[in-house]
């Protein structure tokens, strides 16, 4: 929304410049002083937020001052919330989540995205396509290409580094390429979407996987039907016997929606848990071993909503005319692991975000 706000002000600014340009001005100044924000994320108990802000990453602790942590993307605490792991320059670091030195965990040449603490917080998770530019999704620009077009596919692999760093290792096969994954609760495995590369072409009929974290050998979870819909942020519950997800027709990768499914881990039929509900799933994080926090889109705006599996219930404990998304490639969402507090980045169409 801030892009869309900001190419209005910049047209109306070229529109109105030959008659008054002290309103162009007044727009431009405006548009100066908006501020750009990503990256939401919350530590597991609630005590610790941090975002990104004009591509610097801040950190808050106990409702204390914000402390700058430098330049940084993505980050994620970890498990018991002293670290942030984020990304710059194409590289994993961490940093306490306090301030103080950075400590860079890799030395790669490619794309490197999404950075996920092990549940014990001594590795970290991420997915790496060597010598690529991007990490192929359909929506990133790219390099122009020369030579042989399509001689090279660089697929998203999944790839571990200890939190103290050291050598990384790439686990799934390179001729598939990741979209998203989670840790196991125990540590033991992963469950992932993927499909054959390029990865620009096949997000749209990537199937579900599971794999050993010591071998990344994968095999097929869930075999989805693409025309029936998209799969979306598969998850496990927190004793580990389920995996939930998101299915429906979505346009690109990260535009997440539609209704919330759930498997079991060691594979069966999949199950629709919100069948003919008048709101759309885009993201979730579980808080219990039959419950979740669940943003929804309804009726042109955003709400979270406590979802009870055993019943079917949506309790709606907060709703808004604005747009909330906690997963994909535009979160903006973050809650603690009990879904008691959240922090989130706010716009709407009178207001920039903040």
């Amino acid at each position: 929304m801030r892009n869309f706000r900001l190419a209005i002000g910049l047209a109306l600014g070229l529109a109105v410049l030959p008659a008054c340009g002290q309103t162009t001005t007044s727009l431009l100044n405006y548009v100066a002083r908006t501020h750009s924000f990503s990256g939401v994320a919350m530590s597991a108990d609630g005590s610790g937020v941090a975002w990104v802000e004009d591509g610097r990453l801040y950190a808050e602790r106990n409702g204390g001052a914000a402390v700058e942590l430098g330049r940084g993307l993505g980050p994620r605490f970890s498990p018991d919330g002293r670290e942030i792991a984020f990304m710059d320059g194409g590289q994993l670091y961490v940093v306490p989540a306090a301030g103080g030195e950075r400590t860079e965990l890799t030395h790669l040449t490619g794309f490197l995205t999404d950075p996920r603490w092990a549940p014990d917080g001594k590795t970290i998770a991420f997915l790496f396509a060597q010598n690529a530019v991007h990490g192929g999704g359909p929506t990133t620009p790219e390099r122009a290409r020369v030579g042989v077009i399509g001689s090279q596919i660089h697929n998203q692999r999944l790839s571990l580094v200890t939190a103290g760093g050291g050598e990384v290792r790439q686990i799934t096969p390179a001729n598939i390429n990741v979209y998203e994954f989670a840790w196991s609760p125990d540590g033991r495995r992963f469950v992932f979407t993927a499909a054959p590369g390029p990865g620009d072409n096949n997000w749209w009929v990537a199937q579900m996987y599971m794999a050993s974290a010591a071998n990344g050998v994968p095999h097929q979870l869930f075999k989805n039907d693409e025309m029936t819909g998209q799969i979306a942020m598969p998850r496990f519950s927190p004793d580990g016997r389920t995996i939930a997800f998101i299915k429906g027709l979505m346009s690109d990768e990260g535009s997440t929606g539609g209704d919330l499914y759930t498997i079991p881990a060691n594979g069966g039929a999949e199950r629709d848990r919100t069948p003919g509900a008048r709101f759309t799933v885009n993201s979730f994080a579980w808080t219990g071993a039959d419950t979740m926090e669940m943003a929804e889109y309804a009726g042109g705006g955003s709400q979270v909503a406590r979802f009870d599996l055993a019943s079917g219930t949506n309790n709606v404990q907060w709703r808004a005319e604005q747009r909330i998304h906690g997963g994909g490639g535009f979160s903006d969402f973050a809650m603690s692991r009990d879904g008691a507090r959240a922090a989130y980045i706010r716009a709407d169409f009178e207001h920039p975000p903040e």
